[in-house]
């Protein structure tokens, strides 16, 4: 076996494991975590703000750890809320995420990219999951948002994993807090060297 696939080996192994992770150690955090992480974030509160860089959020607080680290599933969810106007709190938003996001290993390894679902339906989100990029893109419309998770890099999962918000527009697909904040005709331009994890499609409720 070359170098090149003893390393696709491996990496297939990673995002096994990695899925398993995320799937099975989402344990979420305790109460008493969370209550002082939301009093601490809510002493300096962002809202109504799009928020294109989490590596400017360290003084916020996710889990055991910060936003600017771990914090990129709140950062989607509160984009989101922002461009579908509803003027979310980042401090709320964080504490949704880390009460129903199932985080895992205290936050540590961030968000489970298969419960942020859970997050959107506190907000009275409706919203579909998928596991394929070209079937999510397929049921993507203009002006619609989603949100996107994936391995930030195809061949080396150690690199971890990253969720943001993307909006469709007649342009094409802008990202926020994404791979380097651009705009793309299509979502495998969005996620260029990464792998695609899940993703959702979100829209207002209904009534």
């Amino acid at each position: 076996m070359n170098l090149y696939h003893f390393w696709e080996s491996f990496n297939s192994l990673l995002e096994t494991a990695g899925t398993i992770l995320y799937a099975f150690l989402g344990k979420g955090l305790k109460e008493s975590r969370i209550a002082d992480n939301f009093a601490a974030n809510s002493s300096h509160d962002i809202t109504g703000k799009m928020l294109t860089s989490q590596k400017q959020l360290s003084a916020y607080r996710f889990g055991a750890g910060s936003v600017a680290d771990t914090g990129c599933g709140a950062v989607s969810i509160y984009n989101v809320l922002n461009i579908l106007r509803m003027n979310p709190s980042l401090a709320e938003v964080i504490s949704m995420t880390e009460r129903y996001a199932r985080p895992v290993l205290g936050g540590r390894a961030g968000a489970n990219p298969f419960a942020a679902g859970r997050v959107l339906e506190q907000y009275h989100l409706d919203y579909e999951m998928y596991k394929s990029a070209d079937k999510m893109e397929a049921a993507m419309k203009n002006g619609s948002v989603s949100i996107v998770v994936m391995w930030n890099e195809e061949t080396d999962l150690l690199k971890g994993a990253h969720f943001y918000a993307v909006e469709k527009t007649d342009r094409g697909i802008r990202s926020y807090n994404g791979p380097g904040d651009h705009q793309d005709q299509s979502l495998a331009g969005v996620i260029g060297k990464g792998k695609f994890i899940a993703g959702y499609t979100i829209q207002k409720r209904n009534g």
